[in-house]
């Protein structure tokens, strides 16, 4: 390959990187985005049925006792791998419950997130809740009312590791492998396209030198009627 194709090649298949590159982040993170949203909905929802639960055992106790409630909360999390904690408008974890069991009063949430729980607002976190968990997950909470229209207490699902999220690395995986096949299909394509592109040019170099040499039989063959 001449200096010349072999700049061209270069150029085109950087660019061919680079465009690439930029637009597989794009698409990553509107995946990201996409998959996040759509765990941020499922919690959401079991967030909603954990809340009548919720209120029951706090008002109701003798319908449904702690011993009830976390079996039932127990099963969830380890169908869904998710941790459920059910806290009091001070942020006193009352109860917490993730695959591996069962635990009552566990500590104190942070107070800029039971804040926001007590005033009312739902809760979206991807972090660590505050520095209440030790690494970053995916977590949705709102508040529990009673009957008169008072919060009771707040209901917080989170998202363990390995379950977050689990769209987005499929999605990824996908991605990736069509970004290396197209990869590889653009190098064998700029390959080809720069030594046609380029060959006319290397011709007529070689016949100029020759000329420059004194030798004016040099000739340079006429593909078409462009050139």
């Amino acid at each position: 390959m001449s200096r010349l194709a072999l700049r061209n090649f270069l150029i085109t298949a950087l660019t061919t990187i680079i465009s690439i590159a930029v637009f597989i982040s794009l698409l990553l993170g509107q995946l990201y985005i996409y998959s996040s949203n759509e765990q941020f909905k499922s919690l959401e929802y079991d967030c909603l049925s954990v809340s009548y639960m919720a209120l029951t055992w706090l008002t109701e106790s003798y319908r449904l006792d702690t011993t009830a409630l976390g079996d039932v909360l127990t099963a969830q999390s380890e169908l869904k791998n998710t941790q459920t904690m059910i806290v009091d408008t001070d942020g006193n974890v009352l109860l917490s419950v993730n695959p591996g069991g069962v635990e009552k009063n566990c500590g104190v949430l942070p107070e800029e997130i039971t804040r926001k729980l007590a005033d009312g607002q739902q809760l979206k976190d991807i972090g660590t809740l505050g520095g209440w968990f030790e690494n970053k997950l995916l977590s949705f909470g709102m508040p529990v009312y009673d009957s008169a229209g008072n919060i009771r207490a707040a209901v917080i699902i989170s998202a363990l590791p390995d379950n977050i999220p689990m769209l987005f690395s499929s999605f990824a995986k996908t991605v990736i492998y069509i970004t290396v096949f197209v990869l590889m299909l653009s190098f064998t394509m700029v390959y080809f396209i720069s030594q046609r592109l380029t060959e006319p040019l290397k011709s007529m170099a070689t016949a100029a030198k020759k000329m420059a040499r004194g030798d004016y039989s040099a000739r340079v063959k006429v593909r078409g009627n462009n050139e």
